[in-house]
């Protein structure tokens, strides 16, 4: 009786189980082509498997899948049992073509591999047992892996790689999850195995032919990696650097679409991947999109409490702000009265009385602001030029040892808005910037249309145009962007800033934000130390006022990124 092991030199004989006997005909032809010579035994539906190998000397077996017979189920389950050396090779017959490899290179590949390979003995009972054993843990691992707890996704997604490593005996596992443009793929967490730790490789390339072959396949085994024309292209950016020589990986989808791969990694010997290894990624695959379905519906809740809770402060504080204002004009009208006909320390006085009140009263503005009370109104106006023509303002908030940059796009980018309130949007931002750089560093202001971004992220609507605020410092931790935009919120505990004030200007005249500068001829008045923590709530609500949103990229020592997207008008 033959067994696997077969020399290319003569003819192999292949049984093959298909829906027609011209199905025969194209496969006899496909392996022609790939130089298999091979002399094809064509089984129908209707004819019996057992007897077909039985009465012939074959070298093994091509099964179109889905199978026409279902009789040929239980077949084939009896001779893979009572002949295990004998080389089951399944062909899908209407996948097409891939961008990597035509199906027909494809199979040829495979039958190649399966032929080259040693003798294999009927299994024992010890090794059947063995064989049930790790079935029996894999699927005992998925099912505890199942019924963890899914709701801190970085401690999930550590879990689910660690067993995934200890149960296929791999020595590195990651998760990466593909860019929204699709043009790189970003590692959520790798672990290495011999160290028990857990690294973050920088960002890869995605690259066609493997994004190709990842969005027709369920799992991705390749023997060897370098080599293997779905995974080469990563060869030189990820596999050698790293020692990889085997891959497994198996595509992560949400919704039917692929977002990212789960990938096992053999390092040192390479390594033949068996069906149950391909089974095993399958299943960490779908629970790495559990877990990332359940961060989605975390942050959106997180979103919706966070809306609340301001929603619920600034009701609050436009309430107090409007009671505060109507004290204010009181004091005021009073201070005014005072000052006619005194002069000397009385005067003095009660000049800096009306300082003091006029800064309480740009705190009540900002109140307001902060609670969507205070109107806006919006006129035509080009975003570029605008922000161009802050330039010289903006400068002034800078420390000695930062650069200030300012990039707006060629053109006009046309919004409705209200100048005067987007300048404390943008002075407030700036500000902020400028103390997160007060030991050195880079701020950068860009305006941006539509699908560009100055920092690498597409703006996402068709009809949005955006200010991106950038900078070079200190960047903040998750806990505190949760709580950027709360009123009353600040880091800012020892700060001396100083507050502008308008000369001569009433309550609802007051400029300036965060211990930004104001037009020349305005007065700079001593702010107590620390923020207010009425900037960015302020600059929240008027965002929203105009229809947009604020967004914060951050990291600790990483910098921090701020997005104003504004909707746009067409051109006059």
């Amino acid at each position: 009786m033959p067994t696997a092991k077969l020399s290319m030199a003569r003819t192999a004989q292949v049984l093959h189980l298909g829906e027609s006997p011209n199905d025969s005909f194209l496969l006899k032809a496909e392996l022609a082509d790939e130089g298999i010579p091979c002399q094809l035994l064509a089984l129908t539906p209707g004819e019996d498997l057992a007897r077909a190998v039985a009465g012939s000397t074959i070298d093994l077996i091509v099964v179109d899948v889905p199978l026409s017979s279902p009789a040929w189920r239980s077949g084939l389950d009896e001779i893979q049992r009572t002949r295990p050396e004998l080389p089951v090779v399944f062909r899908w017959g209407g996948t097409g073509n891939w961008s990597t490899e035509s199906s027909s290179e494809q199979l040829g590949r495979r039958i190649r591999g399966v032929l080259s390979l040693p003798d294999t003995a009927r299994r024992t009972e010890g090794e059947r047992r063995e064989f049930l054993d790790r079935l029996v843990r894999h699927q005992q691992t998925y099912l505890e892996l199942l019924r963890s707890d899914f709701w801190n996704f970085d401690e999930a997604i550590q879990r689910i790689i660690e067993r995934a490593a200890d149960l296929l005996e791999v020595e590195r596992v990651s998760v990466w999850e593909f860019t929204d443009d699709r043009k790189a793929i970003v590692c959520l967490d790798l672990f290495v195995r011999t160290t028990r730790t857990h690294e973050r490789p920088r960002p890869v390339s995605s690259c066609p032919r493997y994004l190709a072959t990842l969005e027709s396949s369920l799992t991705l085994a390749a023997d060897d990696a370098q080599r293997d024309p779905r995974t080469s292209e990563l060869a030189e950016s990820y596999l050698v650097p790293h020692g990889v020589v085997s891959m497994l990986d198996a595509p992560i989808r949400r919704d039917g679409r692929l977002v990212g791969v789960v990938c096992h990694e053999q390092t040192g010997v390479p390594r033949q991947w068996a069906v149950l290894d391909q089974c095993s990624a399958g299943s960490v695959a779908g629970l790495v999109a559990r877990a990332m379905d359940v961060r989605e519906r975390r942050q959106l809740a997180d979103r919706l409490e966070r809306a609340e809770r301001l929603d619920s402060i600034g009701r609050l504080a436009s309430g107090l702000a409007h009671d505060f204002n109507n004290c204010l004009t009181t004091i005021l009208c009073h201070v005014d009265q005072g000052l006619a006909g005194k002069d000397g320390e009385a005067r003095a006085a009660l000049t800096d009385i009306g300082e003091v009140v006029m800064s309480a009263a740009r705190l009540s503005r900002e109140l307001l602001t902060a609670g969507r009370a205070e109107p806006v109104v919006l006129k035509r106006l080009d975003l570029a030029t605008f922000v161009t023509g802050l330039t010289t303002r903006l400068s002034a908030l800078m420390p000695a040892t930062a650069r200030l940059e300012v990039v707006t796009p060629g053109g006009p980018v046309w919004i409705r808005g209200d100048a005067g309130a987007l300048e404390r949007v943008v002075q407030n931002l700036v500000a902020n910037a400028a103390d997160a750089v007060a030991g050195g560093g880079h701020v950068r202001v860009a305006v941006t249309r539509a699908g560009a971004s100055s920092g690498g992220a597409p703006v996402p609507s068709a009809a949005s145009a955006a200010i991106e605020v950038s900078d070079t410092g200190i960047g903040m931790d998750a806990s505190v962007q949760a709580r950027l935009f709360e009123p009353f919120f600040t880091t800012k505990t020892n700060i001396g800033a100083m507050v502008t004030v308008g000369a001569g200007a009433g309550p609802g005249a007051v400029a300036g934000v965060g211990g930004s500068a104001s037009a020349e001829g305005a007065a700079r008045v001593p702010r107590a130390k620390g923020g207010t923590g009425l900037g960015l709530p302020t600059a929240f609500g008027i965002v929203s006022q105009h229809g947009g949103t604020i967004t914060v990229e951050s990291a600790p020592r990483q910098g921090s990124r701020f997005t104003v997207l504004l909707p746009t008008i067409p051109a006059p």
